[in-house]
Order: structure tokens, then C-alpha cells, then sequence
């Protein structure tokens, strides 16, 4: 018979001092950056196929002007080979050869920066061939389209050459006097460009 008093019973674990701290100290207030980032994520989750769609056309964006620089660079870049070639072939004193390799040039990359300096290597090998005649209509053409700034002012001194040649006096003239003023231009155009750095070899 089992004395009274002395039954098996089960006894809960002491609370420590630390515990009971734990228990009542109230956590920390959220804050704004919290509640934001939390509605960010449900709003993300529930639109989740919108969100990977704009991720996907973002993608495509990205590609697609990726794709736009770099081959406007290759294009720059074979339009830039077929100059010094026909550059070449100027020094050698071959100029047909050198003036069939310029016109190509400027038909087939006049928008590139090749292709400007083209048109102005092209009206120099046309003077040095006497045909000062073509060489001012084509130059004519070239300054009234769309010239980048850095070759307006050759454009419009050769163009008074070419004209002096053709025996229009008064045309030159004009030609000459829009060269300087295009060469202020250059000028300021050069001087507002920030200084590009020189890359270490």
C-alpha cells in the first residue's frame, strides 16, 4: 500500500528569470521599409505571370539593343577597312582604283563615320583627277545633308577648291566663307565634348 503523500506525480520545469523576460518583452515595431517590402512580395505573387512577362520583354529589349550597337559597330568597323584600303591605293598613286574604291564606300556606308571621311578622301582623288566639276556637285550634295559637324568645314573648303576650279569664282567664295563659320562650329562642338581618356595598353 502506497503511503499518502507519496504518489508519483509529474512536475513542470522552473521558469528562469531570462524566460519569463522573454515572454513579456513585446517585439519591435515594424518599419515602413518592412511593410513595403512585404506588399511588394505578395503583390509579386500575385502577379506572378505578369512579372515574368515584363521580365521576358525586358530581356528581349536588352537583346535586341545589344544586337542594334554591336552591329553598328561591325558596320563601322568594315566600312573603316575599306577606307584604308582605298586610302592605299590614293598613296600608290592608283587613283581610278582609289576613286572606284571610295564610291563604294560612301554608296554602301555613307551614314557611318567611314563613310563621311570617304566622301571627303573621294572629292580630293577628284580634284587631283581634274574632274573638279563632279567633285563639287557630290560635295554640294554631302553639305547639304546630313554632315556630322567634325567634317562640315573640309566639306565646305573643298568644295570651294572644287567650285574655284569649275571657274565659279563667286560660288567658291560663298563655299569658303561657310567653311569658316562651319569651323567655328567645329571648334565649339570639339570644346564642349568631354575629354575622352586614353586606354592603357
Amino acid at each position: 500500500m502506497t503511503p499518502v503523500g507519496f504518489g508519483l506525480r509529474s512536475h513542470k520545469p522552473l521558469k528562469t528569470e531570462t524566460m519569463i523576460k522573454q515572454e513579456t518583452q513585446t517585439p519591435p515595431p515594424r518599419t515602413d521599409e518592412q511593410d513595403r517590402l512585404e506588399i511588394l512580395a505578395r503583390w509579386v505573387k500575385a502577379n506572378e505571370k505578369l512579372v515574368v512577362g515584363i521580365a521576358v520583354g525586358l530581356a528581349v529589349v536588352a537583346a535586341g539593343a545589344w544586337f542594334a550597337v554591336s552591329a553598328r559597330e561591325r558596320r563601322e568597323s568594315f566600312a573603316r577597312r575599306e577606307l584604308t584600303q582605298a586610302r592605299q591605293a590614293a598613296e600608290a598613286g592608283n587613283l581610278p582604283l582609289a576613286a572606284s574604291d571610295l564610291s563604294r564606300v560612301v554608296g554602301s556606308f555613307g551614314g557611318t563615320t567611314a563613310g563621311q571621311e570617304a566622301r571627303l578622301v573621294l572629292a580630293e582623288v577628284r580634284l587631283r583627277q581634274g574632274q573638279a566639276t563632279l567633285a563639287a556637285s557630290e560635295l554640294q550634295e554631302f553639305v547639304t545633308g546630313s554632315v556630322k559637324p567634325q567634317y562640315r568645314a573640309q566639306a565646305y573648303e573643298l568644295l570651294g577648291l572644287a567650285l574655284e576650279q569649275s571657274g565659279q569664282a563667286g560660288a567658291a567664295g560663298k563655299a569658303f566663307e561657310d567653311g569658316s563659320i562651319a569651323a567655328t562650329a567645329e571648334y565649339k562642338y570639339l570644346s564642349a565634348r568631354p575629354p575622352q581618356r586614353r586606354k592603357r595598353g
